[in-house]
């Protein structure tokens, strides 16, 4: 065995393991798993086909793993990613602004992936430090265009820079633009062989549009909407965005004065968040409950 390709397979595990993707998962259409784990082990060297499908289920193009393989900077990079994604989830965009730009010059980044990774948090951080949407949204689509060229579907990073796009349109009042945005986004999610991995993406797509089509005051197809991501957080077994979904679904009952439906989906919204230990969302619910109860009529329009 060529000593460059030697971590091939434990650099290909390691990526896997940071995306929260299963062996079964992973190698599911591709090959067996026991192949699977022979490649992970460095048992054997995948050929030029398996390696490419296991590129474009971990989102990441073949020559970058084969790059991390030789440089032995898998920790590095994979750690550094995580760290940026962990500091935009606390709101540390100026702390998250610096170290991007320490390390976007560095040639550890220098593949079109991680230049569209870095690129879309530092226009992430710039839209919340300056306030520029457009700026932002301009430095998504470049970011985007980075990898979209003569492909047919999206990865995981690509519809998570979509979804930004969306954000940032809803939370400057285009609500057309973000529905459009997000709609979209879905067509491209239902369109790809490797939807069964984009879970949580579309879930994330389902909220996001129904909270714009609230905002439109599109009460019913928000509540379709909402349907579709408790459907498939169910269908998979999973919490993510549950709760939102369900109170969202609650919120257009509580905005149309529908007082039975509006209590029943707001308790399974708080059974949820008592779950997952979301004090603060369960505090507003049970307001917005009592409101109800007291036969109070909705006199805001807030769906934060």
């Amino acid at each position: 065995m060529d000593i460059s390709f030697s971590n091939l397979g434990g650099v290909i595990r390691e990526i896997r393991e940071i995306l929260g993707i299963t062996q079964g998962e992973l190698c599911n259409g591709i090959c067996t798993q026991s192949h699977m784990s022979k490649i992970e082990n460095g048992d054997v060297i995948p050929n030029a086909v398996t390696m490419y499908m296991i590129s474009l289920r971990l989102g990441i193009d073949t020559s970058s793993i084969f790059n991390l393989t030789a440089s032995h900077s898998i920790d590095f990079q994979i750690n550094f990613f995580y760290n940026i994604r962990k500091l935009i989830r606390k709101k540390e965009y100026e702390k998250v602004l610096r170290m991007i730009k320490r390390e976007e010059h560095n040639p550890a980044f220098n593949h079109d992936t991680h230049q569209q990774f870095l690129k879309w948090n530092k226009a992430i951080c710039t839209y919340h430090i300056s306030g520029k949407p457009k700026e932002s949204i301009k430095m998504l689509q470049e970011a985007l265009h980075l990898t979209l060229q003569h492909k047919k579907f999206h990865n995981n990073q690509e519809i998570s820079i979509l979804n930004s796009i969306g954000v940032i349109y809803f939370e400057n009042k285009e609500y057309r633009n973000a529905v459009k945005v997000h709609e979209e986004t879905l067509n491209n999610i239902k369109k790809s062989p490797f939807k069964k991995n984009l879970v949580k993406e579309q879930i994330r797509i389902y909220y996001n549009l129904a909270k714009a089509k609230t905002h439109m005051r599109e009460f019913e197809v928000s509540v379709q909407t909402c349907e579709k991501g408790i459907h498939l957080c169910l269908d998979h077994e999973i919490l993510y965005l549950l709760g939102e979904l369900y109170y969202q679904v609650g919120y257009n009952y509580y905005l149309t004065t529908q007082v039975e439906e509006c209590c029943a989906y707001f308790q399974k919204a708080i059974h949820i968040f008592n779950i997952t230990e979301q004090q603060s969302y369960i505090s507003y619910i049970e307001k917005l409950v009592k409101e109800v109860k007291e036969d109070s009529q909705p006199t805001h329009f807030d769906t934060e």
